[in-house]
């Protein structure tokens, strides 16, 4: 089975013994953590019955009916109670955002993986903001860059205005693993912000170097 640098680190982060993969298309996820050895039994859930009814064909052919089980279900909506991580990977921070709020997570849920493709930062402030804890980031480059975040729940609400006003954290993760990924995502993004600025009004071009001056203050704490 073929599947992308993205989706494998995605997996290999998998963690609890019971996960649900919302938006799972073909179940590659599930049967890729499952595989890896950490999980014990995953629901792959999607709103779609094609990608569903190739996810059930995917599963059969690795061995995993018994282990995988696929749910033609909106976000998160009836999730078993067994569920201990819940994955969402592949969509934008405020679609994920909008999963996240239209049902309530199960107290069984001890972490989640995310990983959106756009408005990051924003999804990062929602889910301090609404009683999550960013444990680590991870950056992965394939052919384009996806962050991941781990989240879990935050026992400390002290820590919300703290972690509110991190604007670095807020936009270039908060306890990011460092490696080759991470610091060319950071070259990139000020290479990206330095070519545009020029062409930007006051005050957007006044905010835009504040991002790239950001950036600037992360890369040189790396070296």
């Amino acid at each position: 089975m073929e599947i992308s640098k993205r989706l494998k680190k995605i997996a290999s982060l998998a963690d609890e013994s019971v996960i649900a993969d919302i938006g799972c298309d073909h179940a590659l996820v599930c049967i890729e953590a499952i595989e890896q050895g950490k999980v014990q039994k995953a629901y792959a859930c999607d709103l779609r019955e094609g990608p569903l009814k190739q996810a059930k064909i995917n599963i059969a052919r690795h061995g995993l009916s018994d282990r995988i089980t696929t749910r033609l279900e909106s976000g998160i909506h009836n999730l078993p109670e067994d569920t201990k991580q819940i994955l969402i990977c592949g969509m934008g921070g405020k679609l994920i955002e909008q999963i996240l709020s239209e049902d309530p997570i199960g107290p069984n849920v001890q972490s989640m993986l995310l990983s959106a493709h756009k408005d990051t930062p924003d999804l990062r402030r929602w889910l301090i903001e609404n009683g999550w804890l960013i444990e680590n980031e991870w950056m992965v480059e394939d052919g384009h860059f996806y962050p991941i975040l781990k989240v879990i729940r935050n026992t400390d609400p002290n820590q919300i205005p703290v972690l509110l006003q991190d604007q670095g954290s807020l936009n270039f993760g908060f306890y990011p693993i460092v490696n080759e990924d991470y610091k060319n995502y950071l070259d990139w993004q000020i290479n990206l912000w330095q070519t545009i600025i020029t062409n930007m009004p006051e005050p957007a071009k006044s905010r835009q170097q504040d991002l790239i001056d950001l950036a600037k203050k992360r890369q040189a704490s790396l070296s």
